[in-house]
């Protein structure tokens, strides 16, 4: 049919513990997932290998924009907003970014 989107999973991806939000650049071919339970923020491949790990304190979504390839990620705990580049560098980060 045309226009439909049809995908098949070749291969399992594995996570770390209770991940909470993905995001996938197929630009780019990755996948970034952020992990509340190991305050990791991990970009793979689309088959699942490691590209980058970041320590978040506590990531609980991920978005990417497509145009520039750049992660966002909420943290729950603060309410703030952190964005990476494709190398996994924090480029910036919007309100507060630790309790006090």
């Amino acid at each position: 049919m045309p226009g439909s989107l049809s995908a098949t999973a070749s291969s399992t991806i594995g996570t770390g513990s209770r991940p909470r939000g993905v995001a996938v650049d197929s630009t780019r071919g990755r996948i970034y997932i952020a992990e509340e339970g190991t305050n990791l923020l991990r970009a793979t491949t689309l088959t699942g290998g490691a590209v980058w790990t970041r320590a978040v304190s506590g990531p609980w979504d991920a978005a990417v924009d497509p145009s520039t390839g750049r992660i966002f990620v909420t943290q729950y705990a603060t309410r703030a907003v952190l964005a990476f580049d494709t190398n996994g560098n924090q480029v910036l980060a919007i309100g507060q970014t630790s309790r006090k």
